[in-house]
């Protein structure tokens, strides 16, 4: 699983790596499901407000699946970990229709 941030101003490679750490611990389950995760981060207001904004862009292993989560928040930490909490969930349900699926497949075939 690869992590990526993109951000419009510069961010202190600290809180990149930081915000990287937390990207891997909380998908760290779907991480045979997922090939590529991109953090974007925006800074959309002038200082102070809940004005930092998280995109969390998903694509799945398969190729055929892709999740994106936004989050807005007064710190780019909590933004990003509630958008990728946001995302873990979706990534849930998104798994479950595809066993689903799968399941019905197998009925039919036989």
């Amino acid at each position: 699983m690869e992590v990526t941030i993109r951000l419009q101003d510069s961010l202190p490679s600290s809180e990149r790596v930081r915000l990287g750490q937390l990207a891997h611990r909380i998908l760290r389950r779907f991480s045979k499901l997922i090939s590529r995760v991109e953090l974007r981060l925006a800074d959309l207001g002038p200082k102070g407000g809940e004005d930092k904004e998280c995109l969390v862009l998903i694509r799945a292993a398969d190729g055929r699946h892709s999740v994106c989560v936004s989050h807005s928040s007064e710190s780019f930490l909590e933004s990003t970990s509630q958008a990728l909490k946001r995302a873990s969930h979706t990534l849930i349900k998104v798994r479950a229709r595809v066993l689903a699926k799968q399941r019905g497949r197998a009925g039919r075939a036989l």
